[in-house]
């Protein structure tokens, strides 16, 4: 059952790949070895988390913020909340929902990156209508919000001009025992009280990206859907990213 309160929010961000590793990308690949070498490949753990496992932290982070351009990573509009994605050896970058953005963005060195392309996510609310959490629950809400990233389309990332490659090959889906909970402040995305509310399920596309090296990183990054709950959707985000 789908609440009226019911708003799922769709992500997309940019990742970060070394400069070079397209170079040796088609041998790579026949070879079985990994085509993007700057990326931590699907089904690996880094940082002693699975994909899956950041992606749930990465939602957690976005929704912990009050809504408004000064206070949400994913609706400033410069990159002047950039700060807030540092968590450790782990720097989040955000997106937009689904507006052409450009950001000035400082990271620190030795520091992985860890962001969806396309994402989006359901909080179950059976205080506002849903049904309570089960595995039927479970699975209505994966198939309801899997249409979104199923007919994703204009998928593409660059770093300093040179693409990320089998971006679908990332996709990242919670398991069946992997759901969340997400704590929202007063003035949040949802527009519900505060409180702690899920479980939480999502799909999407993430990277996890190896530090780069010191200097200065352009990063350019599309993503579109329609047909789905989200209507259509379409973005274009710049990043100007320091790394020192």
């Amino acid at each position: 059952m789908k609440s009226q309160f019911r708003i799922l929010l769709s992500v997309n961000t940019v990742g970060l790949v070394l400069a070079s590793f397209l170079l040796a990308a088609s041998h790579a690949q026949a070879a079985g070895r990994n085509p993007n070498p700057g990326v931590v490949p699907p089904g690996s753990k880094a940082y002693g988390k699975t994909y899956s496992e950041w992606a749930a932290v990465w939602w957690q982070w976005t929704y912990s913020f009050p809504a408004g351009e000064d206070t949400n990573p994913v609706q400033d509009p410069t990159g002047a909340l950039c700060h807030l994605g540092d968590m450790g050896p782990v720097h989040f970058l955000a997106g937009s929902f689904g507006q052409t953005t450009v950001r000035h963005c400082t990271v620190r060195t030795g520091q992985a990156l860890f962001f969806p392309i396309i994402n989006t996510l359901w909080i179950n609310l059976p205080e506002f209508g849903d049904d309570p959490w089960s595995d039927e629950q479970q699975e209505f809400a994966s198939g309801f919000i899997a249409p979104f990233v199923d007919n994703a389309f204009n998928l593409s990332c660059t770093v300093d001009g040179v693409a990320v490659g089998n971006l679908a090959g990332y996709r990242t889906q919670t398991s069946d025992t992997g759901e969340y909970m997400i704590t929202l402040p007063e003035n949040n995305l949802v527009g519900i009280p505060a409180g702690v509310y899920g479980p939480s399920v999502d799909d999407g596309i993430y990277l996890m990206v190896s530090p780069l090296r010191p200097g200065l990183h352009t990063i350019q990054f599309t993503a579109a859907s329609q047909g789905s709950f989200a209507g259509d959707f379409a973005l274009d985000v710049t990043y100007h990213l320091t790394v020192e």
